[in-house]
């Protein structure tokens, strides 16, 4: 999945997202299910949008930050009162949200890099092109403390797909 900034699109919106430096240009990997997913989204579920953000609000124009905010609650308020308790247990917070997803992102992949032989400073190089974070961001630091504070990451290695499964088949849909 691309990340980047189009400089040849005007982007509607009032709120905008943004892409803090031009090292944030980048090419995030997914695996063949995410992309299945994504690519059934966009074929059957997105509509016609005229502009290139892959999550359009339903009158076609790309979907604000504070509408993606209101999505991740509305999916935090769908969960059953076990996953929420569980949710709280292990994270401390009581809530989805799109910066908690990118966080557990960001511990995985580092976890992934490691576990793969990469030698700490290398590894949170790598952490730096994958985010877009500059040569000499202390982002990845702070990820790392969580790759060591809590070895749990690693069962989330292979296993995003199937909570994904878990996610889609939990009873009652997004209103």
């Amino acid at each position: 999945m691309s990340v980047r900034y189009n400089e040849y699109e005007n982007d509607p919106r009032y709120s905008k997202p943004c892409i803090k430096n031009a090292s944030s240009v980048r090419q995030v990997p997914v695996s063949e299910l995410v992309a299945l997913i994504v690519r059934e989204y966009v074929s059957n579920f997105r509509g016609k949008a005229n502009h290139s953000f892959l999550l359009n609000s339903q009158k076609g124009v790309p979907m604000s930050p504070e509408a993606v905010s209101k999505t991740f609650q509305k999916i935090t308020a769908s969960l059953p009162t076990t996953l929420r308790k569980l949710l709280h247990d292990l994270t401390g917070s009581d809530s989805i949200t799109a910066h908690s997803m990118r966080h557990t992102c960001a511990v995985v992949r580092l976890n992934q890099i490691l576990s793969d032989g990469v030698e700490m400073n290398d590894a949170l190089q790598r952490l730096r092109g994958f985010f877009g974070w500059s040569r000499e961001s202390e982002m990845p630091l702070r990820y790392a403390r969580a790759v060591f504070e809590d070895r749990l990451s690693s069962v989330w290695r292979n296993e995003f797909d199937e909570r994904v499964s878990i996610l889609r088949s939990l009873p009652g849909r997004l209103k």
